[in-house]
């Protein structure tokens, strides 16, 4: 819900923005964000996976975890102002150093933020989290379109991620009832700067394979494409997030609960494959579908170039919240290592189909980025069955039911669109999301009806909860 929420509001921003600001102004804020979500990667998430991966936590360690975290932002707030001149330089982007100067203050919000976010993920408070999260994307929302509207072009994106941050920070420490003591346990600390040892190459790695898309556009194309680039895989992201966010922030701590029982984690694993599948495909096959339709009617004409970036990122999605959720498993059973091995595997693949399509055009810059989950995911696969025991069929039994389905409703929809070319974008848009709703479930529910209703027993558990 929180997602949903989130996403639904921020998302709809979003393309109102998109139609008082230029695409330029979209790829000066994509740039930035480069930097300030490589920061994130690298270090803010990987501080605080101690504390939730632990089977038993404790008030020192969550203090410990704050105080270190306070001062990794502070030094990457510093980083970034000092930057910032090379960073307009390099992309050959005037205005870029202003815009990414302000945009680091949201390092600060994040440090002051994320210790108590995984404090409530430990305790399962995720009611309190979706409320704050939900507030702060409307008054970022309400804020940011308000200074679009006036003309303020990329200072009503800044002005929207600074606002969003410091609401959601201010209730966050309203919600929240732990607070950081004055202690410090240099047990905990090492603990800490062990596990960011080991996880650093592959959080080096899974930095750039999540932004060297945005990057090479930005470098070679410049900020005018990145802002196209930017609007197609701002669709994939939200659906990531809404569909697949929810099931990794809840993976982890629920995984850590059982990862001594390797049965019930076989069969936890199993279940969720099925659920992430089942929700995850539909969402993503669909986006892809529709884009044609979807970005004329929500972004408007100006924005059409983005239209082949969001079909290929879309039907790369489900791979991406797959990979996401193995990388769970790899941490639980320590063996992060492996995270590297896949995120390693998905870079150079990914430089090689850059090398090998560089004289294409933007319409299929996103192509090299989805290629290597054809080989990636399923050695993501194979190393989580061989750490917890299960067979190729199973995975496969797993993931069926979801992508066939979705799989056979592409195809409905491709063929519903070209019979629908006389109707306008906002019917036709309308009447192939309802077709493809109808199609999935027709295809789901009478093929797989014993999964079907596993998974609405889940739902119906959920209501109660």
């Amino acid at each position: 819900m929180e997602m949903a929420g989130i996403q639904a509001i921020s998302f709809g921003v979003f393309a109102a923005m998109a139609h008082f600001i230029a695409p330029r102004d979209f790829g000066l804020i994509s740039i930035s964000f480069l930097a300030i979500q490589s920061l994130q990667m690298l270090v803010l998430y990987n501080v605080t996976t101690v504390a939730v991966r632990k089977q038993s936590v404790s008030d020192l360690d969550f203090t410990t975890t704050f105080w270190i975290m306070m001062g990794i932002a502070i030094f990457s707030f510093l980083v970034l102002e000092g930057i910032s001149g090379w960073a307009e330089i390099l992309f050959r982007a005037p205005g870029l150093r202003p815009v990414l100067r302000a945009m680091s203050v949201i390092i600060l919000f994040m440090g002051l933020s994320r210790t108590h976010e995984a404090w409530m993920m430990r305790h399962f408070q995720f009611k309190s989290l979706a409320i704050r999260g939900l507030v702060g994307a409307v008054a970022g929302g309400a804020a940011g379109l308000y200074l679009a509207v006036k003309g303020f072009g990329v200072d009503a994106l800044v002005g929207q991620q600074i606002v969003t941050s410091v609401v959601a920070v201010s209730l966050l420490w309203i919600v929240c009832p732990w607070r950081p003591g004055f202690r410090f346990s240099r047990e905990t600390a090492a603990e800490i700067f062990a596990f960011l040892r080991s996880i650093m190459p592959n959080s080096v790695v899974y930095a750039i394979n999540q932004n060297c898309d945005t990057f090479l556009v930005a470098l070679f194309f410049g900020p005018v494409s990145a802002g196209f680039y930017n609007v197609g895989k701002r669709v994939r992201l939200a659906l990531q997030l809404v569909v697949g966010e929810p099931i990794k922030g809840v993976a982890l701590p629920t995984l850590a609960e059982i990862q001594n029982d390797d049965a019930r984690l076989r069969g936890g694993v199993l279940k969720s494959i099925t659920l992430i599948c089942v929700i995850c495909s539909p969402a993503f096959f669909g986006a892809s579908a529709v884009a044609h339709d979807a970005v004329r009617v929500i972004f408007g004409p100006k924005w059409m170039a983005s239209v082949p970036v969001m079909q290929l990122l879309s039907l790369g999605g489900l791979s991406v919240v797959l990979l996401a959720y193995n990388d769970n498993i790899f941490i639980l059973k320590n063996r992060p290592i492996w995270c590297l091995y896949v995120s390693l595997t998905y870079s150079v693949l990914a430089v090689i189909f850059v090398v090998l399509t560089r004289h294409f055009k933007l319409h299929a810059i996103a192509l090299p980025f989805i290629l290597p989950y054809l080989v990636v995911f399923p050695l993501s696969a194979i190393l989580v069955s061989k750490r917890i025991g299960l067979a190729p069929r199973q995975w496969m039994g797993a993931m069926l039911p979801g992508i066939a389905s979705a799989v056979v409703m592409f195809i409905v929809l491709q063929v519903a669109a070209h019979y629908l070319q006389g109707y306008g974008n906002l019917p036709r848009l309308m009447l192939l999301c309802v077709l493809g709703v109808v199609t999935y479930v027709a295809v789901f529910c009478g093929i797989w009806r014993e999964t079907a209703g596993s998974m609405i027993q889940i739902l119906r558990h959920l209501r109660r909860a």
